[in-house]
């Protein structure tokens, strides 16, 4: 039998979502190995699991975000459906730019590392695309790198995931206190932000650059731009995509029955939920 593992972070609303729907079959949940990324880094780390929820079968990723809740829930049923998978490259080359935008981490590295380090991470793409085939894979990077509208639609995405991830480590940091954006500019400068995000890009010292102050700052700024611009829409759908999370009492059952770490979710929700 095909060992099936399913990595998510707790406070991912899709992961939240993909267990919601996989308690309603508890047989399979039973079968289903749950790993938290955010506790278990060497785990996700070894077999390049860069984006959450991804499906592991036998130690290889075959699944990723951007995910379809059905379609994961049915490799999780049957992974050889997903082993299967095949598609043309233009396609799946027009999937790219969603895959690094579904990622933190593979957003930050092509914002802070470039283009070349984040098509580097050939398993956690192929996982995205949910194909198996290594050649179609290096097809679809090629038409993808070729196409100037999807390198700078898969730079667009990028800022945004950096800028609702800053948002959401804001919000999980200091609870409440950045209800406005003139809270967060006097809390959080441009070089802060700079500082903040290249430190994403990195694992120790695994990639780190050094990118002078001007670099550092050019880089960031569409991020930040992008939180000033748009700060009262973030603000308002990730207090509310939290709020859900971790105000389901069932779903926070789910994670404690498959030994996922709950302690400091519990204490976010009796400090934090419902104080103003």
């Amino acid at each position: 039998m095909l060992e099936r593992v399913l990595v998510i972070h707790p406070t991912c609303k899709t992961s939240y979502s993909l267990i919601k729907a996989l308690s309603t079959d508890k047989s399979l949940l039973k079968e289903t190995i749950i790993i938290d990324a955010a506790s278990n880094p060497s785990y996700t780390l070894r077999l390049e699991v860069l984006s959450v929820p991804a499906i592991i079968v036998d130690s290889e990723p075959v699944y990723a975000g951007p995910i379809d809740i059905k379609r994961a829930i049915t490799v999780l049923q049957d992974p050889k459906t997903i082993l299967e998978s095949s598609s043309d490259p233009r396609s799946l080359a027009e999937r790219i730019p969603l895959i690094i935008g579904d990622s933190q981490a593979l957003s930050s590295i092509l914002v802070y590392n470039g283009l070349e380090a984040v098509l580097g991470f050939k398993s956690t793409i192929r996982a995205g695309l949910g194909v198996r085939e290594h050649g179609i894979v290096d097809e679809a990077i090629k038409e993808f790198v070729d196409s100037r509208e999807l390198v700078e639609s898969a730079y667009r995405k990028a800022v945004r995931n950096l800028a609702y991830n800053t948002i959401r480590l804001l919000y999980w940091t200091y609870c409440k206190r950045f209800k406005r954006l003139r809270d967060v500019e006097e809390f959080l400068s441009l070089d802060h932000l700079a500082l903040m995000l290249e430190a994403s890009s990195i694992y120790g010292r695994i990639g780190l650059i050094h990118h002078r102050r001007k670099s550092l700052v050019e880089k960031t700024r569409p991020v930040y731009e992008y939180i000033r611009e748009k700060y009262d829409r973030i603000i308002d759908y990730v207090t509310r995509e939290q709020e859900e999370i971790i105000g389901d009492e069932e779903y926070l059952g789910v994670l404690e029955e498959k030994g996922v770490r709950t302690d400091y979710l519990r204490e976010f929700k009796s400090s934090c939920l419902g104080k103003e």
